[in-house]
């Protein structure tokens, strides 16, 4: 079976809405060419797309690439030129129970270099989830006007409270729990984008490589320049 057609084929709507997916091993395809393959160079793939989209579907993430956003490492046979080995979790999980993971070479997983992943006890976790807010967010001048609105309001109400330290505390867990569910919708976001250009990209570079006219190898090019400020992008609100 072609690698299209299997991604294609693989189920995205038969699970719980509130299903957690763990997706896991050699996907035999590049996520993302820039910088999971030593050459950096875009090939047209219609296997990576199928796959992204498949991905994309169950809400799932690259654990791995979230910490590592620019860093290249390559797992494919030897000589290796490819990263091929993924580790994809929803984000609920990443978010509760993720810790970390790394590439090793192990002597039972053949050619392949090892994709470990280690999570913790989510009690272990309470208390230890410090989270610092991305001052990027503040790029967005719709979130500036909104907690500016919100630090009227709360200095007013200070001034009036009888229990100006506990209002001050609850007003602050408020603030944090916005930012941080505006940080995944964000991310989210971005992640739907980069699909999208990849699909541009994909269908540009199939039209350019049949026709190889001037008109749209102009497309194709901008489709790679739109695809690559996607990643830049994406990458930023991890």
């Amino acid at each position: 079976m072609e690698r299209k057609t299997f991604f294609d084929q693989l189920p995205t709507g038969s699970f719980e809405a509130n299903a957690s997916h763990i997706v896991c091993g050699d996907l035999n395809t590049t996520l993302c060419p820039s910088i999971d393959c030593s050459s950096g160079v875009y090939r047209h793939e219609p296997s990576r797309l199928s796959c992204l989209e498949w991905l994309s579907n169950l809400g799932v993430i690259d654990a791995w690439r979230q910490h590592h956003p620019g860093k290249r490492v390559f797992t494919g046979p030897q000589p290796r030129k490819n990263r091929l080995d993924y580790i994809h979790l929803s984000e609920s999980l990443f978010q509760s129970v993720y810790k970390d993971s790394s590439y090793v070479s192990l002597p039972h997983t053949g050619d392949h270099l090892a994709h470990i992943a280690t999570f913790a006890n989510p009690s272990q976790l309470q208390g230890r989830g410090y989270w610092k807010c991305p001052l990027l967010l503040f790029d967005y001048p719709i979130i500036r006007e909104a907690i500016m609105e919100e630090a009227d309001r709360i200095l007013d109400k200070l001034r009036v409270s009888s229990h100006p330290g506990k209002d001050w505390e609850h007003w602050k867990w408020n603030i944090k729990h916005l930012l941080q569910q505006i940080q995944k919708k964000i991310r989210r976001q971005e992640e739907i984008d980069v699909v999208r250009a990849q699909k541009d990209l994909d269908n540009a570079a199939s039209a350019f490589r049949l026709s190889n006219q001037v008109h749209d190898k102009k497309i194709y090019e901008t489709a790679i320049r739109s695809y690559h400020e996607r990643l830049q992008s994406s990458s930023k609100h991890i």
